[in-house]
């Protein structure tokens, strides 16, 4: 199996040395060393919280390390869908709650988990700073986005943001008070029915991908991408809480490495 054709990447570099990937469910190798899988959490779950036997995870994150050549192991987080971004100088393997991290170390790989939720990626032109953000519907609520751009040491101008893959625009149903909640404009939500009468009852698709580059273009960001692939559409490709209840997690991850 050709290892590049497994993960999802930018279409082009953010910045000099920066290293930004996001997995999907497919194995790295047609058998890894536990066999094939034929469960909900095939082939590829890096999360150790989901259900999952953790020795099967263990090995999955060993195997991301070697066939990525990381520079050291990921920073795994214990998500909360809250909005806590914590700042490191160095390898941390003591899951802490947090929905994102940052760096200005080289070598440090920060890494988020997601199974519908964006995972987003930023860092400085200079390649200085880097962040990975786990930015599900609530954290975004929260503003999440904003406090990640506000804790960058540059002008958000300087900023360089990435989307990988969630869920897409025509599969995200939410109702009216979860729209409420989120805000943004009115262009990023289509009914999903026209059969409703009363406000309460009404159910909207939302492009989350869109709505966090609008939060991110009203902090001054310009420049950002997202991968546009549906982890819900796509079942071979993708692991999707929504879709599937019990189910594994991707990961995305980030890096800068000279």
């Amino acid at each position: 199996m050709n290892v590049s054709s497994v993960f999802v990447y930018p279409k082009r570099p953010l910045a000099d040395g920066i290293h930004v990937v996001s997995t999907t469910r497919e194995g790295l190798v047609p058998i890894n060393m536990l066999g094939n899988r034929s469960d909900v959490y095939a082939s590829f779950n890096l999360g150790l919280h989901c259900g999952d036997a953790a020795e099967h995870v263990l090995a999955n994150r060993e195997l991301l390390k070697q066939k990525l050549q990381l520079p050291s192991t990921p920073c795994w987080l214990s998500q909360v869908h809250g909005t806590d971004i914590l700042k490191t100088s160095q390898s941390i393997d003591s899951n802490p709650n947090a929905d994102g991290l940052y760096t200005q170390s080289s070598g440090v790989v920060c890494a988020v988990m997601t199974a519908d939720c964006l995972p987003l990626v930023l860092c400085d032109k200079d390649s200085k700073q880097v962040m990975a953000v786990h930015a599900g519907w609530r954290g975004i609520a929260a503003g999440i986005v904003e406090k990640a751009v506000g804790l960058f040491e540059c002008s958000p101008k300087a900023i360089r943001a990435w989307a990988g893959p969630c869920i897409g625009p025509k599969a995200f149903e939410i109702g009216a008070e979860v729209v409420e909640q989120l805000g943004g404009n009115k262009k990023f939500y289509t009914p999903s029915s026209d059969n409703f009468t009363i406000k309460e009852t009404a159910r909207y698709y939302a492009d989350l991908a869109s709505l966090v580059g609008e939060r991110l273009r009203e902090q001054g960001v310009n420049h950002y991408s997202h991968s546009r692939e549906c982890t819900y559409q796509n079942e071979e490709r993708f692991f999707s809480y929504r879709r599937d209840g019990q189910t594994g997690r991707m990961a995305t991850l980030i890096w800068k490495q000279f």
